[in-house]
């Protein structure tokens, strides 16, 4: 890498460590090049490779969307709380974001502060309209301490922590409740 350690999100599993661990998988370096069936790695060392992964990532797009519908932050949609469009009233990104924590959680709460949105939008309009002022005017900083390579996949990063405590804020502002889970099923 081009980057220190923690400086962009490692993305694992028990099962790579697994196989790392057991000799299953190695690390090799930079491919220099292809030779028949060979790939010749840059530090001059040669493999016999029956498949060879190039693993690009991924690009969040709303394809159907015209682009100069959001504000962007790198290669994200610039949505207040991730998830408001600053511009367009109810057009929602519930999923559009990147953390160093695990995101399904921050998705359910994003969610809630959505659903409690749009019934104050039909029960308590002056409430609405108040968080319609916090969605056009409202810039936190939700990456908090990180810091992480500069570049379009990482500006959109979110810090978990400091994102909850901010959605809390926000929550407790509007009066809106917390997210109660429901009976495992």
């Amino acid at each position: 890498p081009d980057h220190k350690l923690f400086q962009t999100h490692p993305l694992l599993n028990s099962q790579l460590l697994h196989h790392l661990q057991h000799a299953d998988i190695a690390v090799k370096n930079d491919i220099e090049r292809f030779d028949g069936d060979d790939v010749v790695f840059t530090d001059g060392s040669r493999l016999e490779i029956d498949l060879v992964l190039y693993a690009t990532g991924y690009e969040m797009q709303i394809p159907y969307l015209d682009k100069n519908t959001f504000e962007w932050d790198g290669d994200r949609p610039a949505q207040y709380l991730t998830a408001f469009n600053r511009h367009h009233r109810n057009l929602f990104t519930v999923g559009f974001v990147e953390t160093n924590s695990s995101a399904y959680t921050l998705f359910d709460n994003i969610s809630n502060v959505v659903a409690q949105y749009l019934r104050d939008q039909v029960t308590r309009p002056a409430s609405a309209s108040r968080f319609d002022e916090l969605i056009a005017n409202d810039r936190p900083n939700l990456a908090g301490s990180l810091h992480l390579v500069d570049s379009p996949r990482h500006a959109g990063y979110v810090d978990a922590k400091v994102f909850k405590k901010h959605l809390a804020r926000v929550r407790q502002q509007m009066n809106w409740s917390d997210l109660e889970p429901g009976p495992a099923k």
